[in-house]
């Protein structure tokens, strides 16, 4: 045997026993490349949202948005009574008696959370309960309508919308077409400083959330 095919050989055991202790020693909490921690990381890039249907049957199994990232991170990734197939992907989570469902549209920014199987179409609305890390997640059309409609709802640049998304903001998932459009449309709805309702269209693109449209005052603008 050459030099060479010793060193990739010796190389070869090593790395897996290096593999094989950091899974021993770590779990697969550990180990970013494991096809179930590949999920978690896609829905933990999305924006999480819980149906308001589901809020009585999280706070039945002690669920909160505070500690629903470490069940994230703590579950294991059931793929058989998964859904992995576009476009109402689903992926079904347990840690130690608990069950969690967490879909994942193709192509959208959110990831809705069910305690049971969740139906093809989803109704009603789901309060934004977790987004991913990064200040500039949102980002408006930059056309001179939607930039002055922006600042007369009372806010100065996107970064303060995002700030309002976080304290009171809804997907409405009846105004919200994930399968008939190139890119998913979500409407979002929430209110201004001033207690007005406003709406929002938007879609994923390159990284950030990108409203297209408001809806004031029943005008598209």
């Amino acid at each position: 045997m050459s030099n060479l095919g010793r060193r990739l050989r010796y190389y070869g055991i090593g790395f897996g026993f290096g593999t094989l202790f950091v899974i021993m020693f770590f779990g697969a909490r550990g180990c970013s490349w494991t096809p179930g921690n590949r999920v978690k990381t896609a829905i933990l890039q999305r924006v999480i949202v819980v149906p308001s249907a589901q809020e009585a049957n999280l706070k039945s199994k002690q669920i909160s948005s505070k500690n629903l990232i470490d069940f994230i991170a703590d579950a294991d990734v059931d793929f058989k009574h998964s859904k992995k197939q576009n476009p109402n992907k689903f992926y079904k989570l347990t840690k130690d008696k608990t069950t969690l469902y967490f879909t994942l549209p193709n192509d959208s920014y959110v990831s809705s959370v069910f305690t049971s199987r969740p139906k093809e179409k989803q109704t009603g609305k789901a309060k934004l309960t977790r987004f991913p890390d990064g200040k500039d997640l949102i980002f408006t059309d930059t056309t001179g309508s939607m930039q002055r409609l922006r600042v007369e709802l009372g806010f100065k640049d996107d970064r303060s919308i995002l700030k309002q998304l976080k304290k009171n903001a809804y997907l409405n998932y009846d105004k919200s077409d994930f399968l008939t459009t190139i890119k998913p449309e979500h409407y979002l709805e929430f209110e201004t400083k001033k207690g007005d309702t406003v709406g929002a269209i938007s879609v994923w693109y390159k990284d950030k959330i990108n409203i297209t449209k408001y809806i004031y005052k029943d005008t598209l603008q």
